[in-house]
């Protein structure tokens, strides 16, 4: 809201233009007064309106009044800040991006891929896709989603390790290195 202080020594009418600013008094008003103006909260961009003051015996005068644009405040979230990958080769998982602004993904590890894996603006999944995971040990890596205002948000990729087979002459055995910890005992028959 402002306020216009209207100097006359005659009868006057002051009216907006514009539905979103509105004024005190439409109805006439002689001498000197206080003219009250209210606007409506913007939603978008800058906007102008134009109060006329006009009466008998005086050209009509304007104040023009501007509102600025809707402030925009960025944010940035995710639908999870973890995920688990399987092992096997491509697999893939997906995190929701909200956002109102740009952002831009990436990963601190070679073996996950991230499509998009560019600037991109607005709501839009994130894929991860990782690399077979043919080693033995269970293996991390952090994707970053940067966007300008806003504090970078992460999502922590776990992947685990292969399990292995020894084959012998008597039985096949498979170690799984996730599983709880067991000394076995192998002996020639």
């Amino acid at each position: 809201s402002a306020s216009v202080q209207i100097t006359s020594s005659g009868t006057w009418i002051a009216s907006s233009n514009q539905s979103w600013l509105t004024i005190n008094s439409s109805v006439a008003t002689t001498g000197n007064a206080t003219l009250q103006l209210r606007a409506l909260a913007n939603k978008g961009a800058a906007r102008t309106a134009i109060i006329t003051i006009s009466g008998n015996g005086f050209t009509s005068q304007t104040i023009t009044v501007t509102q600025d644009a809707q402030l925009v405040v960025p944010y940035l979230s995710l639908s999870s800040n973890t995920v688990t990958i399987t092992k096997q080769q491509n697999n893939i998982a997906n995190v929701f991006v909200s956002s109102n602004s740009s952002w831009t993904p990436s990963c601190n590890q070679s073996w996950v891929t991230l499509l998009p894996n560019t600037l991109t603006s607005g709501n839009a999944p994130l894929t991860v896709k990782a690399k077979y995971n043919n080693t033995l040990i269970n293996r991390t890596a952090t994707v970053t989603i940067t966007e300008n205002g806003v504090n970078a948000q992460t999502v922590i990729i776990t992947q685990p390790a292969d399990s292995f087979t020894v084959k012998n002459k008597i039985a096949d055995i498979t170690i799984d290195v996730n599983a709880v910890s067991k000394k076995y005992l192998f002996s020639d028959y």
